[in-house]
């Protein structure tokens, strides 16, 4: 059980990291900065005060674009979802019937438990009435010996 258990912690884990990254690609695939420039003197602000054009990266408003990319998203965490419910039912159905399994083992293991325990108590009560019997059945010669 617990194998399996963990075999569906790891899926999850993997499915969840799959979709954060899928959501974090989408996300800065249109955001990539374009190369930085090698050669800049951070010490030489003469440079910085001569530019004049902005530096900023306009966003697109492109909606289509984003409301597919939303719908996608949706639709793989609909299937995820889905999956993960599917997987918690059947681990919920294995769990049931392991539960009844559970209760008749220890309902077996507690009767043997008490089988035992009876069967040794009578052993030894045999053993310490055969003991008894032993020293009241004392043979004349036994007793002769005794006497003298």
């Amino acid at each position: 059980m617990a194998k399996k258990f963990g075999k569906f912690l790891l899926f999850t884990a993997a499915a969840g990291t799959a979709a954060a990254v899928a959501y974090h690609f989408l996300a800065k695939k249109d955001n990539t900065p374009a190369a930085a420039e090698e050669d800049d003197d951070y010490d030489n602000f003469s440079d910085d005060l001569e530019d004049d054009t902005p530096g900023r990266n306009y966003v697109s408003l492109a909606k289509e674009a984003s409301e597919k990319a939303v719908e996608k998203a949706g639709a793989v965490a609909e299937t995820m979802v889905q999956k993960v419910g599917d997987a918690m039912n059947t681990l919920s159905e294995k769990f049931s019937g392991a539960e009844e399994n559970f209760t008749t083992l220890s309902q077996t293991i507690s009767d043997a438990e008490e089988k035992v325990e009876k069967d040794v108590e009578e052993f030894f009560d045999e053993d310490e009435a055969a003991e008894e019997d032993s020293i009241e059945e004392e043979t004349p010669a036994q007793k002769d010996s005794k006497e003298e």
